[in-house]
């Protein structure tokens, strides 16, 4: 009997047989056969693969049996094993107790190969177990010569990060004390009006605030961005208000906490940058034209309300001055790649080969492929890269299909540990294959290259230790299926 089970990072095939299929003189049998540890694995890299399997009793209650021998066949073909002809390898009959660490010394095994094996073992009493279920193994891709993809990525994605004109904002706070060193714990309010001209539309409008301890950012009344993590007050909370804008009077409010048990230095600091449908652009920071106010007034946040009496905020120096000095973060946003292809043949197998520099989750046809994630795991990036290998032939489909990928910071680019960002690396990269072996023995390969295409959607950012923005006002339906187009990709 056949049956399919979702393993740890992707999906494998296994055999069940009865223990009547074994001689049943036998004490013993093998079970749970394992290569370099794993079961069934997909894209192996080391040319003799270490392989083991467990001894169990088939007598219920029988104690003190165990292994005296072992043999191994491991065949190109599961049909070749099954008449039991080990064409890569046969040990033939080995006298040893040894289940584990057991080197491959067959045929030079190549790239993309899919090994079949299975065991049989003797007990104390000399009584072969019979032929174990089969189990497999797929080689990787082995050198680097055989390599045909090319590194894809696209850097001028929108300002999700630090905005382009936040460097030149101000630190300010409401005229009291010095801010920068203690001042009450209380919440203050801040405004600032502006205009959007007539005749043009507000295509992008990018609002980067930092609030110490947390804040509240309201467009004409409304809450568009909140940031209330008082332990994390560096982390610049970030929106497109575009929807919330009109055309004439706008008005930014903010209410700032200056929260903890005891009094700490307090201050606003942010930027707005805005594009309009004529191309034109326009930005706007915390200055000393903000007003400011040490108590709530009704309707404060609104474009009707009247600040007479408001006095200008307090500047207290401008960004990278202390206590608070340089600590924004660069988050980019997620980069999504895709690739339409057509089969006029289903494969009757199909690996696709996976690395990245950053954090990379493929998708095939509409389905994110495997069930892992935070992948490839770190690694020194400047030693070494590793690749994940997923089998997809379920996943295909005759005529027209779509590989496609999303890419994060992950450790390459984004915080690690005490290290802070890019300590490997600005920008984040796909590097993919999909092998396509087909039933008349051809082959063919979709790698990445300059002909894939590259956007962005809702993940604004996604960082390990920051965590992530998601707006799902831009999710892109279908982006990852035959039939999406998209001019901005």
């Amino acid at each position: 009997m056949k049956v399919f089970k979702v393993g740890g990072f992707f999906q494998v095939g296994f055999w069940i047989v009865s223990l009547a299929a074994c001689s049943s003189l036998a004490g013993v049998m093998p079970v749970n056969l394992r290569s370099e540890a794993k079961l069934n694995p997909l894209g192996l890299t080391e040319t003799s693969p270490r392989l083991s399997w467990q001894v169990v009793a088939t007598l219920p209650g029988e104690r003190g049996q165990f292994q005296t021998a072992y043999q191994i066949q491991v065949a190109s073909s599961l049909q070749a094993l099954t008449n039991n002809q080990g064409d890569l390898w046969d040990t033939g009959w080995v006298a040893t107790n040894q289940t584990t660490q057991i080197a491959y010394a067959g045929s030079t095994l190549r790239s993309d190969q899919v090994c079949y094996w299975h065991v049989q073992i003797w007990d104390k009493n000399g009584q072969p177990s019979g032929w174990s279920s089969p189990a497999s193994w797929s080689m990787g891709i082995l050198t680097t010569a055989e390599w045909s993809a090319r590194w894809i990525g696209r850097d001028d994605g929108p300002a999700w990060d630090t905005g382009s004109s936040f460097f030149n904002a101000n630190w300010i706070w409401y005229p009291e004390g010095n801010p920068a060193v203690t001042v009450p714990v209380a919440t203050r309010w801040f405004r600032k009006t502006f205009t959007v001209p007539s005749g043009v539309s507000v295509t992008k409008a990018v609002a980067t605030m930092v609030g110490d301890n947390m804040f509240t950012l309201y467009v004409n009344g409304q809450i568009a961005l909140s940031v209330e993590n008082p332990n994390f007050w560096q982390h610049n909370g970030q929106a497109d208000i575009s929807q919330f804008l009109v055309n004439g009077t706008n008005v930014l409010a903010v209410a700032v906490v200056n929260g903890g048990t005891s009094p700490n230095p307090a201050g606003l600091i942010g930027s707005l940058d805005l594009t309009y449908s004529n191309g034109q652009t326009n930005s706007l920071q915390t200055d000393g034209s903000w007003l400011a106010a040490n108590q709530l007034f009704s309707n404060w946040n609104q474009t009707n309300f009247n600040a007479t009496g408001w006095p200008n905020a307090m500047v207290l120096g401008a960004y990278g001055i202390a206590p608070w000095n340089s600590f924004a973060n660069t988050y980019l946003a997620a980069t999504m790649v895709r690739k339409d292809f057509t089969l006029s043949t289903l494969p009757s197998r199909a690996f696709l080969y996976v690395t990245g520099q950053g954090l990379v989750e493929p998708h095939l046809n509409g389905a994110k492929v495997g069930n892992d994630y935070f992948s490839p795991g770190w690694t020194d990036y400047h030693m070494r890269l590793y690749y994940r290998t997923y089998d997809v032939t379920s996943l295909l489909q005759q005529g027209s299909n779509t590989l496609g990928a999303i890419l994060g910071d992950g450790w390459y680019r984004g915080n690690v540990a005490f290290d802070g960002q890019n300590y490997y690396g600005t920008k984040t990269r796909l590097l993919a294959e999909l092998h396509l072996f087909y039933p008349n023995g051809t082959s063919q390969v979709i790698a990445t290259d300059p002909s894939w295409q590259a956007g962005f959607g809702p993940i604004h950012t996604a960082d390990n230790q920051f965590g992530e923005t998601y707006d799902a006002r831009l999710e892109l339906a279908g982006w990852d299926s035959p039939g999406f187009t998209n001019t901005a990709w």
